[in-house]
């Protein structure tokens, strides 16, 4: 949905319309009013966990209930964590409307262990902080990433996403 913006509704009201997350056609003039950026601490969790980063910093910008996040992680030590691997440390949970699933990317990767023309995204299940990391290839379309595919020794993993609020 596009909704046009005039300058007569930006004159009345002083901000532009924003949607609730419940549905696009909810629209709000004072959602906006809610603008916010910082800084937050990304983390790889898996079963097991003490390894140790070299560099671990996330941001964000919330406007309204949508949030866009990004951040950079690079492995120091593995020690002996294993098992699937999930983002945790999030700003906010995401909204627990239903289908509102929340996004992640691997915008860029260094010293990964994943397949050829593999990629790792993500997604953020309704009413949670926690991004489940997948990878996917045209072998096996998506799959649960585990620590190992990520946690290499150096192992460098910048990401952003978007998600809604709740």
């Amino acid at each position: 949905m596009t909704q046009k913006v005039s300058s007569t509704m930006l004159a009345s009201s002083g901000t532009l319309p924003a949607w609730d997350g419940s549905a696009l056609t909810n629209l709000d003039v004072d959602k906006l009013d809610d603008y916010e950026k910082g800084f937050f601490t990304p983390a790889i969790t898996a079963t097991t966990n003490d390894h140790t980063y070299t560099l671990q910093v996330g941001w964000y910008v919330k406007i309204g209930v949508l949030v866009n996040y990004g951040g950079r992680l690079v492995i120091n030590s593995i020690g002996s964590t294993s098992g699937n691997a999930s983002l945790t440390g999030l700003p906010y949970s995401n909204t627990g409307t239903s289908n509102a699933w929340g996004g992640f990317t691997c915008g860029r990767g260094n010293n990964l262990a994943i397949t050829a023309n593999s990629h790792i995204a993500g997604f953020i299940n309704q009413s949670s902080a926690i991004v489940t990391l997948r990878t996917w290839n045209s072998t096996i379309g998506g799959a649960n990433t585990t620590f190992s595919e990520i946690g290499g020794v150096g192992g460098d993993l910048s990401f952003f996403g978007t998600y809604f609020a709740g």
